[in-house]
């Protein structure tokens, strides 16, 4: 049993699928928390004018995307039974945002979003007007450039590639016109490849490099509009579902291990 005098860490692993992956961070954060609540578990506060819950999130998925691995971290100030809490935390979430596993962590051990440095994710893109060829002759192109440059807030980004992926992105064909790209990613102090950021530049060098191909559904219907769409992705992608499969602790040594 961990030392009860700095209290206890539980941290819990849990799925964000379904329609709740269109709720943003700050609102699955809301969420969980009053599970825990609802659960009675006794979670510690934090010290000073305005305390809180004592929990850590890993890093925060993009909009729209699903996990099938997220995790959090709530202090306890009484010892609960894992499987006691685990059960608690079950019987008190939406399925679709759902606990499950726990264990209990060094209070002392390092926080989620740098012991979490490793992210693996399915990414199925649709496409009927697009060949496997097209998709991997951009992929190729930005791979090879080493860096993708994206608007932040209306300033302009530049993102190394080589060291930001734990291995080279795979792209597969699922059925004519449907694919998955299988891509892993390494968290840097100086930032981390977000897949959505990806999947937009991958976009734009589609339409460079084939010029006539021609726009999807959805953008055909706000060109007409005299509207621009808001993501790149979706001029030429009909739809684009980004899963976080997995995430990884990277060991000195270079090999990866599960969050629990």
């Amino acid at each position: 049993m961990l030392n009860n005098q700095i209290g206890f860490k539980l941290r819990v692993r849990y799925q964000k699928i379904s329609r709740l992956r269109y709720l943003s961070h700050l609102e699955v954060l809301r969420a969980i928390e009053r599970s825990i609540r609802r659960a009675e578990l006794p979670f510690a506060l934090t010290q000073g004018f305005s305390p809180h819950m004592k929990i850590a999130y890993s890093a925060a998925l993009p909009l729209g995307a699903e996990s099938l691995d997220e995790y959090f971290d709530v202090n306890l100030t009484d010892f609960v039974d894992t499987k006691e809490a685990l059960k608690r935390l079950q019987d008190n979430s939406p399925e679709n945002l759902y606990p499950l596993d726990a264990k209990y962590i060094d209070p002392k051990s390092d926080s989620l979003t740098k012991a979490l440095t490793i992210s693996e994710y399915e990414i199925s893109l649709s496409s009927p007007q697009l060949s496997p060829e097209h998709i991997q002759l951009a992929l190729d192109e930005i791979l090879n450039r080493n860096y993708i440059e994206f608007d932040k807030k209306g300033k302009i980004k530049k993102l190394e590639l080589q060291t930001r992926l734990y291995k080279k992105p795979q792209l597969t064909t699922i059925d004519t016109g449907k694919y998955q790209l299988n891509l892993i990613t390494r968290a840097l102090d100086s930032g981390s490849l977000r897949p959505d950021i990806l999947i937009d530049a991958l976009a734009r060098e589609i339409e460079i490099a084939a010029p006539d191909v021609e726009l999807c559904t959805r953008a055909i219907k706000f060109k007409d509009l005299g509207l621009d769409l808001r993501f790149d992705r979706f001029r030429v992608f009909e739809s684009v579902l980004i899963k976080r499969t997995a995430q990884y602790i990277e060991e000195v040594t270079g090999e990866i291990k599960r969050g629990i």
